[in-house]
């Protein structure tokens, strides 16, 4: 089972690098759908692998590449933010220091995105 999951890490930390090099973003059902995870529960699975990879982004000292998978539901002014458990993580790994609110979210996102994307 583990080499199944190294085997989605894998193939989701290279959509990732590859939505960074074209400067695009994703919501957590495309990219499931792209690194053929499947139902039941394909959002949840997603999510761990990308706090999984978010980790070892930061144990690495690497720009947070998970940035670019946003939820479609999370919106302030037309842009979409990843879910609160990403910020939360960011949060506990000292990376994050801002308010648990969703304007403070989206700011801190457009950083993270401006940062990957130059």
């Amino acid at each position: 089972m583990e080499d199944i999951s190294i085997n989605f890490e894998t193939r989701v930390s290279s959509y990732l690098n590859f939505l960074i090099s074209v400067k695009e973003t994703r919501t957590y059902s495309e990219i499931a759908d792209k690194c053929d995870i499947k139902p039941p529960g394909k959002i949840r699975k997603i999510s761990r692998i990308l706090l999984k990879i978010t980790e070892n982004d930061i144990i690495d000292k690497k720009p947070i590449r998970s940035a670019v998978i946003v939820s479609k539901i999370n919106k302030m002014n037309g842009n979409n933010i990843p879910h609160e458990d990403f910020f939360l993580f960011l949060h506990k790994n000292k990376i994050y220091n801002g308010e648990k609110n969703i304007k403070s979210y989206t700011q801190f996102h457009k950083k993270l995105i401006r940062e990957l994307f130059s």
